[in-house]
């Protein structure tokens, strides 16, 4: 289902918005391993080291958010360009929630040589 370099909102609980972009950086074949993308100190606690998250179960890629992720100059921001058709466990539509156009973030640097290898 996920693969390494995937990029994820976590769960239901976090706000499917560019400062919660996760990506998947390891899978143990028990556990995906995930870190958050945001380089911003909020998030050290859970990336470093990477976070054991379980299979996955809650968590939703940002494709099925209509959501494209771009780079450059180590930020990262993402735009939406099609409808969401991510859901709650309810089957209640879950829509992206970044107001007022891409926000640029500081990207972890280990990740975007990832997602974005030269």
């Amino acid at each position: 289902m996920f693969k390494v370099g995937d990029t994820i909102i976590l769960n239901d609980c976090d706000q499917p918005s560019g400062q919660m972009v996760a990506v998947v950086v390891k899978d143990d074949g028990e556990n995906y391993h995930c870190e958050y993308l945001n380089a911003d100190a909020r998030f050290d606690h859970y990336s470093k080291p990477p976070m054991r998250a379980g299979r996955l179960e809650r968590a939703t890629k940002l494709e099925k958010f209509g959501v494209e992720l771009h780079a450059a100059d180590g930020r990262y921001w993402c735009e939406q360009v099609l409808d969401s058709f991510a859901t709650y466990p309810d089957r209640s539509l879950r829509k992206w929630q970044e107001f007022g156009g891409p926000i640029r973030h500081m990207a972890r640097p280990h990740l975007a040589l990832l997602l974005w290898p030269k």
